[in-house]
């Protein structure tokens, strides 16, 4: 049951800075160009770091 609470609490952080990110009124993705590119980096950057630790031998 914790793990599904830590989970749980990830999901929503995660739903809110997506939401805050593409929100069509207000996001960021729609300030200006160099924005979308720093949230794309910002991404491959942790999906590089989520693949490099599970490249690691335990």
């Amino acid at each position: 049951m914790k793990s599904f609470a830590i989970i749980a609490c990830w999901a929503i952080a995660a739903g809110v800075i997506l939401y805050a990110a593409i929100n069509p009124h207000n996001g960021i993705v729609w300030q200006s160009p160099m924005s979308a590119l720093g949230v794309v980096l910002i991404g491959a950057g942790l999906c590089k770091h989520a693949y490099d630790k599970q490249k690691q031998p335990n």
